[in-house]
């Protein structure tokens, strides 16, 4: 079982997303999750992102995205996750707008580690109580905490 918290850092939470696009969150996002060292390459990062996201949407519902890149520039499987208070229009299967945006970088050689992350972000996300937790974080911590509650559960 893929643990969440064991691919977060804190620094790679944003809480108040400005983002009103989901070409914007992209941009936003990419700046985010390249804090951390898994990935290096920006640029590599969201032209990978951009790619992903012309095959389908990755507005899975409930508020909820989870746009992903895989590249060999990825050096390690990392998520960066943010809030938007007001939403934003992803073209979710449900047509609702997306609040908490997880976004994820995966080398390219992890596809059973990246499917696995996929599916308990799922799960996770269909619970609405862990959404709404999500979404009334008032800190990095609390984004964090809530996630590790989910991952303890999960074991």
């Amino acid at each position: 079982m893929a643990e969440l918290t064991s691919f977060m850092q804190e620094k790679l939470i944003c809480l108040d997303l400005k983002s009103k696009t989901k070409a914007e969150v992209f941009e936003e996002m990419s700046d985010l999750i390249s804090r951390s060292e898994s990935v290096p390459d920006r640029e590599t990062f969201l032209s990978a992102l951009k790619e992903r996201e012309a095959v389908m949407t990755t507005g899975i519902g409930m508020g909820v995205g989870i746009p992903h890149a895989r590249s060999d520039s990825i050096e390690r499987l990392v998520i960066a996750i943010g809030v938007s208070q007001e939403g934003i229009d992803f073209g979710a299967v449900d047509d609702q707008l997306v609040r908490v945006v997880f976004m994820i970088g995966i080398p390219a050689s992890e596809p059973k580690l990246y499917l696995q992350v996929l599916a308990a972000i799922t799960r996770f996300a269909r619970k609405q109580s862990n959404r709404e937790r999500l979404l009334s974080a008032k800190s990095e911590a609390e984004v964090f905490a809530v996630l590790d509650d989910f991952d303890r559960i999960s074991r």
